[in-house]
């Protein structure tokens, strides 16, 4: 058994071009179970994951990574009840993409968060939550966490059947799946999402939908998108652009806070556009309802925005 005292990871994998792992254990490290850093292609099947000191599995400046048919049992044991590391799996704050769960076992008990992701996109094809404990032994009080933790920068997509068995309840009340409203559940081209109002991050795109937690009888259950945007301050307002009638490039003096995908306004402009690519402050975009048109006017060193969604809520349920 490794020295608990020295914060060590059981296995650390920084820098290279894959790694694959089947079988195994990866337990009792002072640090985390398994630190993984700056590797494009990660597989990890069949390995019981548990009782370490910190987050079970890290995984930080990656691409491809998979995990399949793993256990994570009590992790994060040498962290306080209220840090945000105390979970199973921590998709860590540099730029991480598709980390993806299928099939595996996270037992609740202890852990302050089964999932978080700082940044990057998760996705989970179907996997289980079980907690054997009263909610008088499970990090009590209103630390206690939740089953997944978003932060503005991240994106989950969960299409397969992330059950949560016997979660308790208590001064926090029940938890729900998404309580930060930092994830979206995907069937198709069709986004939703579970919130009390409408969210202000991310992008939507029309007939993406948000559903109340607990609606009430004659009233709305949610909203859907009828017109696409992206929520939020563009660069805290910094941003302007040029661009000529007629074409579908834009200039920009930043690019600070733009993305492909993107929803924006140009000056008085009055439609959406999208951003299609970025090289250097040559922004190529189209408009969000009418690709094939170019700008209706010529616009210098105009503000760029992002647009927002609109949403329209759903009809009220009967009483």
């Amino acid at each position: 058994m490794q020295d608990l005292g020295n914060l060590k990871p059981r296995l650390v994998i920084a820098h290279g071009h894959s790694f694959h792992m089947i079988g195994g254990l990866a337990e009792f490290a002072g640090g985390y179970g398994v630190s993984l850093s700056n590797v494009n292609s990660i597989f990890l099947s069949d390995v019981d994951i548990e009782s370490n000191q910190l987050a079970g599995v890290r995984v930080a400046n990656n691409r491809n990574v998979v995990i399949r048919n793993c256990t994570f049992e009590t992790n994060g044991r040498s962290l306080a009840d209220s840090n945000n590391e105390k979970a199973h799996l921590l998709i860590g704050t540099f730029n991480t993409s598709h980390v993806v769960t299928d099939t595996c076992f996270f037992h609740a008990g202890g852990i302050r968060n089964i999932v978080r992701i700082d940044r990057g996109v998760y996705i989970d094809r179907d996997s289980q939550i079980f907690n054997s404990e009263s909610s008088a032994a499970w990090v009590g009080t209103g630390s206690r966490g939740a089953v997944m933790v978003f932060t503005d920068a991240a994106y989950a997509d969960v299409r397969g059947n992330f059950d949560v068995a016997r979660w308790p309840t208590g001064p926090a009340g029940n938890i729900p799946i998404f309580p930060s409203g930092r994830s979206k559940n995907t069937h198709g081209k069709q986004a939703s999402t579970w919130l009390a109002a409408t969210p202000t991050y991310g992008t939507w795109e029309r007939g993406d939908l948000v559903h109340k937690p607990d609606p009430a009888p004659s009233v709305s259950p949610g909203w859907r998108c009828t017109a696409p945007g992206t929520s939020g301050t563009l660069n805290e307002g910094a941003t302007t652009g040029s661009i000529t009638s007629g074409t579908k490039v834009l200039t920009v003096n930043s690019t600070t806070g733009l993305f492909i995908g993107a929803y924006i306004k140009i000056g008085a402009i009055t439609q959406t556009w999208r951003v299609l690519s970025i090289s250097g402050t040559t922004i190529g975009v189209e408009q969000a309802l009418n690709p094939a048109a170019g700008a209706g006017s010529t616009q210098t060193d105009a503000a760029i925005t992002f647009a927002a969604p609109v949403w329209t809520p759903e009809a009220a349920l009967g009483a």
